[in-house]
């Protein structure tokens, strides 16, 4: 089986590299990164990724919500796991509704974010592990 080939969208350096050493790691290829909303598109476009990890907050004037959206307008079937450090219902139920195959807090655990690559990659939308949503409900 070939590995997930990912391109990984965040702001933040440190968090690229990690994201990147993380899922290397893990089995899967990390095509590219890029730290700005405006390189995403294109990043997308010469490397065809299989996924997509893609921050939902940057330091500029889009969001990634709204890169998705072009994302999405641009490939139907691209496949995006969104990063964040804030799960505010509103957000999480627009991404979901927009397409997104998962939706993930940065706090999470690091074999959280690879189940929901692969899963993404599969075209199965993840929605964290049942231990996970168990926690929520209390």
């Amino acid at each position: 089986m070939s590995p997930v080939r990912v391109l990984i969208a965040d702001d933040q350096i440190m968090m690229r590299k990690g994201l990147a050493l993380l899922l290397d790691s893990h089995g899967c290829s990390v095509v590219e990164q890029v730290g700005s909303t405006k390189d995403v598109l294109d990043a997308y476009l010469a490397q065809r990724p299989d996924v997509v990890v893609l921050d939902v907050n940057f330091a500029e004037v889009r969001s990634g919500i709204e890169v998705a959206v072009q994302l999405l307008q641009l490939d139907p079937d691209a496949k995006i796991v969104f990063l964040s450090n804030h799960d505010q219902g509103s957000i999480v139920k627009r991404a979901y509704r927009l397409g997104a195959m998962a939706y993930l807090s940065k706090q999470l655990d690091d074999l959280e974010l690879i189940t929901a690559v692969k899963s993404a990659a599969g075209a199965k939308v993840y929605m964290g592990s049942p231990q996970k949503t168990e926690n929520k409900a209390r």
